[in-house]
């Protein structure tokens, strides 16, 4: 919600709670916190931080190659490649 109202300081500060939370309860490596970890790299990357949201889009596509949580409900954005996952 706060992304599409272009919040992107608040979207920020919720994920970062939200990932926090899926670490705990879930694990890092479960595809849930991964998701979230995407989503947070995405709105990084709308904060105009490009090399952290790359430096973490990076990391969510490692994960998902050990994890082969393949396929999964979630969507990637990065500036030079964008595809739908589901």
């Amino acid at each position: 919600m706060f992304r599409k109202l272009g919040m992107f300081g608040d979207a920020e500060d919720l994920m970062n709670r939200v990932l926090e939370l899926c670490k705990e309860i879930l694990g890092d490596r479960h595809s849930d916190t991964i998701c979230v970890m995407n989503n947070l790299a995405t709105t990084i990357l709308k904060c105009g931080r490009l090399e952290e949201a790359e430096d973490l889009h990076k990391k969510v596509l490692e994960l998902h190659k050990e994890t082969r949580s393949w396929p999964f409900p979630c969507h990637f954005y990065h500036p030079s490649i964008e595809m739908s996952v589901s």
